[in-house]
């Protein structure tokens, strides 16, 4: 969707153009992005829909068992950073593709540069949150 219109000088004063309601930019908005509000709510839907059996046993020991939380969400992380890796390699990989066969290698190269920190991002994440959690196990909190 465009952010500037051009027009001659003789449509502007002729008032040639349209002129778009807020509601016309929300139909556009949500015919643009329908395939993401989907992909998220059905999501959502099933996190909500799942058994929640793995959370429930963390949430049910009352803090008597240290680390079980950790485990648990050491299980789903694992499970979600499967995921994200088939779909960085998946979305990346199309990519790249598209931007060499329309010759565009230069943006294929920051397609790549940046999947790839995704992916390390994606791996760190644990080990980030083990150092932040280290700091304030220092302090005392």
């Amino acid at each position: 969707m465009k952010k500037y219109q051009t027009m001659s000088v003789k449509e502007f004063m002729n008032r040639e153009y349209e002129i778009k309601k807020p509601i016309q930019k929300v139909e556009e908005h949500f015919r643009k992005y329908k395939v993401v509000y989907r992909v998220v709510g059905s999501t959502i839907i099933l996190f909500m829909i799942g058994d929640g059996s793995h959370l429930a046993s963390a949430a049910l020991t009352n803090g008597y068992t240290d680390g079980i939380i950790d485990k648990e969400a050491s299980v789903i992380y694992k499970d979600l950073a499967d995921i994200g890796k088939w779909l960085i390699i998946g979305r990346g990989g199309w990519e790249i593709i598209h931007n060499v066969l329309k010759q565009d290698v230069d943006g294929a190269k920051k397609n790549f540069i940046g999947y790839v920190l995704a992916y390390a991002l994606l791996l760190a994440f644990p080990h980030i949150m083990d150092k932040v959690d280290g700091i304030f196990d220092r302090f005392g909190a």
